[in-house]
């Protein structure tokens, strides 16, 4: 299977976010050069391929779809990065998402199951091998948190909403003709009667 690489352009039939050639600079930095360039090209294709299911399968994102035809879930439109407070613009693919791309790939090109069955749909509550025995939270969540989504938290939906920034001023808060408590409805008026 060919690579066919989102260029932030929507393009029909796209099934990676990122080229071998990414991943091999991107395996350099993080010291995994030699075990990923033993692989060979298709193989780390697969890994790309499975790396952006991966990403496509596991998050909701901010915005919506720039084309109907358009083979991924990126490029969007009315995209924000609550994280970095920037609109994404409609013809781009966050750096947040090639690079969570290229982790995930080398992660799947070296040996890990990223996109795995869930026996019962993961809900382990108990598991025990001989003398080891591990047992989840209740509320912990199905799957193995790859360590993505810090990179990712700006663009994901969780439970229905964007991930906001900690601290966020009005937009008003440095304008003359506006004080920051003018909209307040406590009943009061502070200007003469009504």
């Amino acid at each position: 299977m060919a690579l066919v690489i989102e260029t932030g352009a929507g393009v029909t039939g796209a099934n990676a976010y990122c080229a071998v050639a990414d991943v091999d600079t991107y395996s350099t930095s993080r010291n995994q050069n030699t075990a990923w360039t033993a692989l060979s090209t298709a193989a780390k294709e697969a890994a790309i391929v499975e790396a952006t299911l991966y990403l496509e399968t596991k998050f909701r994102y901010a915005g919506t779809k720039n084309s109907y035809g358009q083979g991924l879930s990126w490029p969007r439109l009315s995209a924000y990065d609550s994280s970095a407070a920037l609109d994404i613009p409609s013809l781009t693919v966050p750096p947040a998402i090639k690079i969570a791309c290229m982790d995930l790939a080398l992660k799947s090109g070296l040996g890990t199951v990223i996109l795995d069955d869930n026996a019962r749909g993961g809900m382990t509550k108990m598991e025990k091998v001989g003398p080891l025995e591990v047992q989840y939270a209740d509320n912990a969540p199905v799957g193995t948190d790859y360590g993505i989504e810090g990179l990712l938290k700006g663009i994901i939906i969780r439970d229905g909403v964007v991930a906001q920034p900690l601290f966020q001023s009005p937009e008003y808060s440095d304008d003359q003709y506006f004080t920051n408590d003018q909209f307040n409805n406590n009943g009061s008026s502070s200007g003469g009667a009504l």
